[in-house]
Parts: C-alpha cells; sequence; structure tokens
C-alpha cells in the first residue's frame, strides 16, 4: 500500500510539473524539502503526530513552506496533508526524483570493484556506459568490495552486470558439484 500511494503522489506531482513545464524547480525544490525533512526530524514528527489537529498542521505547513517553495509544491504539500498521507512524503519524493532522472536521461549506477579505480578507468568506465545505455549523463557511485577478487559489478536500475571473479567462481563450484564422478 506504502508504495502504491508513494508511487500516485510522486506521479501526481511529476505530471503538475510537466503540465506547467515547472519540473525542473520541482525538482530542486524536492531535494530541498526532503533535505529539510530529513536534516529535521522534528518537522516530520510534528507532521504526523496524532497530537497535533490538521488545522494546527496546516498552519505550521504554512509558516515553514508557504512563500519559499513555489505554488505547485505548496499546493502539493497541502494535498498530502489534507489527506493524511504525510508518512509517505520521503517515497513521493524519491519515486518523483527517479521519474524526474528517467526523464531527462540521466541514469544512476553503481559500480563495485574489488580496488579503488583510478579517475582515468571511472572516466573510460562512464564512457562505455554511456555510449550503450542511452542516458545523456550518469551519476555514478563506486564502492570497493574485495571480496569480488577481481573484474566489477555495474547496477543501473534493475539491470546487475556481473562479470565478477567472485560469481565465477560460485559458477564454477555450482557447475563442480552438479558432476557426478563415474563408478
Amino acid at each position: 500500500m506504502a508504495k502504491l500511494v508513494a508511487n500516485v503522489y510522486g506521479d501526481a506531482l511529476f505530471s503538475i510539473g510537466k503540465e506547467n513545464d515547472t519540473l525542473d524547480t520541482l525538482y530542486e525544490e524536492v531535494l530541498a524539502v526532503k533535505t529539510a525533512l530529513d536534516d529535521t526530524p522534528q518537522l516530520m514528527d510534528v507532521l504526523v503526530s496524532p497530537d497535533v489537529n490538521s488545522e494546527q498542521k496546516q498552519a505550521f505547513l504554512a509558516r515553514t513552506f508557504q512563500g519559499r517553495v513555489s505554488t505547485d509544491m505548496f499546493g502539493f504539500l497541502s494535498i498530502v496533508l489534507k489527506k493524511s498521507r504525510q508518512e509517505y512524503l520521503d517515497d513521493m519524493f524519491t519515486y518523483f526524483i527517479s521519474a524526474y532522472k528517467e526523464e531527462k536521461k540521466i541514469g544512476v549506477v553503481s559500480v563495485a570493484t574489488p580496488f579503488a579505480l583510478s579517475a582515468k578507468k571511472k572516466f573510460e568506465i562512464q564512457e562505455k556506459l554511456l555510449q550503450t545505455t542511452g542516458y545523456r549523463s550518469l551519476e555514478i557511485t563506486y564502492d570497493v568490495d574485495e571480496s569480488l577478487i577481481g573484474g566489477m559489478v555495474i547496477r543501473i536500475k534493475d539491470r546487475v552486470v556481473d562479470s565478477s571473479v567472485k560469481t565465477r567462481l560460485k559458477q564454477l563450484e555450482k557447475s563442480l558439484r552438479g558432476l557426478q564422478i563415474g563408478e
């Protein structure tokens, strides 16, 4: 249910941005509001508290965000509060950010290797991924996982390219376990 709510509201905000040609502005505001909520948990505590009535929450929301964000963003936040869906705000924003990056052809990539890569190697990986994925730009995070032994694991959305020695050894072990030694 939570994922459905987040997707419906996140998609609604995305549609508003496309319709009003304010997608870039909404993206920046989503990042700012998300950061404010993450950095100041007391804000979210007030918004989800059963001890604070809905009128007080709306007034708090107005004092906190009105005039600091666009009318579209403030309206969105107000509707979320009126519908008592504020506990899903983080998931809504995550969905919106993902939809925005897909729209702008920004790929989010994770690369794991058994050792730190040089700047040159990182550039080569980025260029190869740009050529093969269709993205215009990439946000790449590089992680060191010594258990990989060699090779690398690349994750883009739900796709995984695993050329690690660790995986190859596991596959070899599995196939060897399946062999039966003749009598």
